[in-house]
């Protein structure tokens, strides 16, 4: 005789075929991905990694020409004016030579504007200043509760 199947029974029947078929879906939506990681990996080994190392070699070559060709000469040309300021004896020849160098150390480059190059430097510059700035008034304030006091009350 067989035995009559109860309601509890045809329902976890159910439930478990329905298991076996998510584990079924979820193996094989398991093996989509891992053939997409693959290709992924593929694609930015092949495609993605030379396209970025050439664009990243092209914006060092034109940021290096722009710091050693345009900014150096200039900052150069400022610092030794500063320099001549301080060092000579009559105010306006020093300032004239001053500015003579700073406009020849300036029209180095014979572009109408600044390139790519000049602007990273330029934002680099500001950065460290900013930095130097922030450490300096870290370092320079005066705390008026240096120690904090534990809490004895936890």
């Amino acid at each position: 005789m067989a035995k009559k199947q109860t309601p509890q029974d045809a329902i976890r029947q159910e439930a478990q075929a329905i298991l076996r078929e998510q584990q079924r879906v979820l193996a094989h939506a398991n093996a989509i991905a891992r053939s997409a990681s693959h290709e992924m990996s593929r694609y930015a080994q092949d495609d993605l990694l030379p396209r970025v190392a050439s664009g990243g070699r092209r914006g060092y070559a034109s940021a290096r020409h722009a710091i050693v060709d345009e900014v150096m000469p200039a900052v150069g040309a400022a610092v030794g004016a500063a320099l001549n300021l301080l060092d000579s004896k009559s105010p306006k020849k020093a300032l004239a030579s001053a500015r003579q160098a700073i406009s020849k150390g300036a029209s180095v480059g014979s572009k109408s504007g600044p390139g790519a190059g000049t602007l990273i430097a330029v934002g680099i510059g500001v950065a460290a200043l900013i930095g130097i700035g922030y450490i300096a008034y870290q370092t320079f304030r005066a705390d008026d509760e240096l120690w904090v006091a534990e809490d004895d009350d936890l």
